[in-house]
C-alpha cells in the first residue's frame, strides 16, 4: 500500500508575541519554520511535527491555567508520536 502525500495549503500563521510559522525557504513542500522577531529559525519541521507539538502543548497542565477553553488532556497521541516528536 502506497502512502499518499498530503496536499498542504501554503499559509503564514501568527500569534502571541512574535510567534510566526510559515513555509520554509528550501523548496520542500512540507517544511515549515517558526520564528520570532525576524526570520531566523527558532523551530522547524514538517506540518506533522508542528501538529504533534501543538497537541502536546494543548495536553499540558500549563494550558489549563492560561487557556482553559483549549486544554485537552485527553487529546490522543500515539506512543510513536509521544516518543519521537
Amino acid at each position: 500500500m502506497t502512502e499518499v502525500e498530503p496536499t498542504l495549503v501554503s499559509t503564514a500563521l501568527s500569534g502571541g508575541k512574535r510567534a510566526n510559522i510559515c513555509r520554509g525557504f528550501y523548496g520542500n513542500e512540507d517544511w515549515w519554520i517558526g520564528f520570532g522577531k525576524d526570520q531566523s529559525c527558532q523551530l522547524e519541521g514538517t506540518w506533522r511535527d508542528l501538529a504533534i507539538l501543538a497537541a502536546k502543548i494543548l495536553r499540558h497542565a500549563n494550558t489549563r491555567e492560561v487557556a482553559p477553553n483549549l486544554y485537552s488532556p485527553d487529546l490522543p497521541i500515539s506512543p510513536e508520536q509521544e516518543a519521537n516528536y
